[in-house]
């Protein structure tokens, strides 16, 4: 029972809720272009962190983090790969489930841009 807490349960309200929000409010371009940022910056944000703490952390034995994306994952390219694969299979994921809600549930914007456009007004005009 230690580990249940009030931070844990705001904290998990605010995940589940933050992305209940997120796609039930923001499925336009504009939500799709904030979400976009904020998960690159929080991407490049982690990344910029391991190099901070690779640079000036301390030797330890334990926690073997100085130097290490410098000197040991960070050389093996297949550390890259997979996170790369990891990347690629996010983005994969919430194209699929946009791609999926557009062709089954299309909005009224989106059906009209179906319709043929109307005929230009001087064909009617007649003297």
């Amino acid at each position: 029972m230690h580990n249940k807490s009030v931070l844990a349960l705001f904290s998990f309200v605010c995940s589940v809720g933050g992305w209940y929000v997120l796609t039930s409010f923001f499925f336009s371009l504009f939500g799709i272009i904030i979400f976009l940022t904020v998960y690159y910056f929080s991407t490049m944000y982690r990344f910029a962190w391991n190099l901070i703490l690779g640079a000036i952390f301390a030797d330890n034995t334990v926690y073997n983090v100085k130097g290490g994306i410098y000197d040991r994952f960070g050389k093996d390219l297949s550390w890259w790969l997979v996170l790369a694969f990891t990347l690629a299979t996010c983005l994969l994921v919430d194209v699929s489930f946009i791609t999926i809600r557009v062709a089954l549930w299309p909005t009224d914007v989106s059906a009209y841009f179906f319709f043929p456009p109307p005929p230009p007004f001087f064909l009617f005009h007649t003297k």
